[in-house]
């Protein structure tokens, strides 16, 4: 065995040796690294999570404004419909007035050609009528 076989014997031994130190050396790197990964990978899903919660507030404040809103529009659909009875009844009434405008005014004109023959008409009834309540009102003064 001569010097060689022992100096090459000592390389390999040496190169084992720094391989197994290299190694502990890479794997203690890579296990820090790999803990500094696990925390940023918790502190992502915690950030996630925050979102998703957030995500689902809003959503559920969005479903109770657009609940509102179709409320508020079925309320301003009926609001509309009873304005609409409301003018056509305002119509038939301002129609109605002015029948009862014409009407009264043909009748003044009647009462003002032919006094006459409302007088000869209404005159018998009046007195009937005043008859009538002259006798009632003296029944009841004597109760």
């Amino acid at each position: 065995m001569s010097i060689g076989f022992y100096i090459a014997i000592a390389i390999v031994v040496l190169a084992i040796v720094g391989l197994v130190v290299g190694g502990l050396i890479m794997k203690k790197r890579i296990s820090s690294l790999m803990d500094e990964v696990n925390t940023v990978v918790l502190d992502v899903n915690q950030t996630v999570d925050r979102f998703n919660n957030d995500i689902n507030a809003i959503n559920t404040k969005v479903t109770n404004i657009q609940t509102r809103a179709e409320s508020m529009i079925q309320d301003v659909t009926n609001k509309q419909q009873y304005i609409e009875e409301f003018s056509s009844k305002t119509s038939e009434f301002s129609d109605s007035v002015n029948h009862l405008k014409t009407s009264g005014t043909e009748l003044k004109n009647q009462f003002v050609t032919s006094p006459g023959k409302t007088t000869k008409r209404t005159f018998p009834a009046l007195v009937k009528a005043g008859k009538t309540a002259q006798i009632m009102f003296e029944k009841r003064r004597k109760k």
